[in-house]
């Protein structure tokens, strides 16, 4: 672990992200999975067809400092993503539509938790909308890639805008959100916002169900763990969609 941190402060962070970015091209391609990942360039859906939304989740936006700059991401980032078709087999990538946050490509400056410090950075805040669509990935079923959950949690239970186990963190090069459309059917998402919060919508000319999500959440000393189960209320079938590790923030 020492040689290792050595090496991350040896090496500048230009080239290690090239070299992140470089290693996931390798393997997108090797794993034929290049191929599937949806571009902003994909083929426009049929606009005679009615996008019925047919999941929703909406969650508050916390006054936190530099809120301002995270609903301003926030909502850069749905441009990235809104009415984008997802077709049947095709794998969402977040990165892969919304591109590098930073100044030059219109973000601004947000609170984010990088190696357990909460500082400020572009793209700060956008983790709150890979959340929701995360959400609405696993609520309808979808086949879950990569996800990656925050490794510390920074919020109590009165600031917490999601329920501690449902987040996705996402940092470029390094933590991505990937699913896979396992409908027979394109979809595609939407997003609204009011002064206070934000909602995502999984819209389709098709019925979606919704599946049943169940939190085991255990509390320790300096950390809880969760284990998240996904239902599937028709059938009955279970999936345990894995546990995580939150360790307690600490200022």
């Amino acid at each position: 672990m020492k040689a290792k941190n050595f090496l991350r402060k040896l090496i500048p962070f230009r080239i290690r992200l090239e070299w992140k970015l470089l290693s996931q091209w390798a393997r997108d391609k090797r794993n034929g999975i290049s191929e599937r990942v949806v571009r902003i360039n994909n083929p426009i859906l049929n606009p005679d067809k009615f996008y019925e939304p047919y999941l929703t989740i909406t969650q508050k936006m916390n006054s936190t400092p530099n809120a301002s700059g995270k609903i301003h991401n926030l909502k850069h980032s749905t441009e990235f993503l809104k009415d984008i078709p997802i077709f049947p087999g095709q794998i969402f990538s977040f990165f892969a539509l919304v591109g590098r946050p930073s100044k030059k490509t219109g973000f601004k400056s947000g609170r984010c938790l990088i190696s357990g410090k909460l500082v400020t950075d572009y793209g700060g805040g956008i983790c709150q909308l890979s959340g929701i669509i995360y959400q609405l990935a696993i609520y309808s079923g979808m086949k879950i890639h990569e996800r990656h959950p925050h490794s510390f949690d920074i919020y109590t239970d009165e600031t917490r805008f999601s329920p501690l186990g449902l987040d996705a963190g996402v940092a470029f090069g390094y933590k991505d959100l990937r699913f896979e459309n396992t409908f027979a059917f394109p979809i595609l998402f939407r997003f609204e916002f009011s002064e206070t919060e934000i909602s995502g919508s999984i819209c389709s000319n098709a019925p979606i169900g919704k599946y049943e999500i169940e939190l085991a959440k255990i509390d320790e000393d300096n950390s809880s763990v969760i284990r998240t189960i996904r239902n599937e209320m028709k059938t009955g079938k279970t999936e345990d969609l894995g546990t995580v590790r939150y360790a307690k923030y600490k200022e």
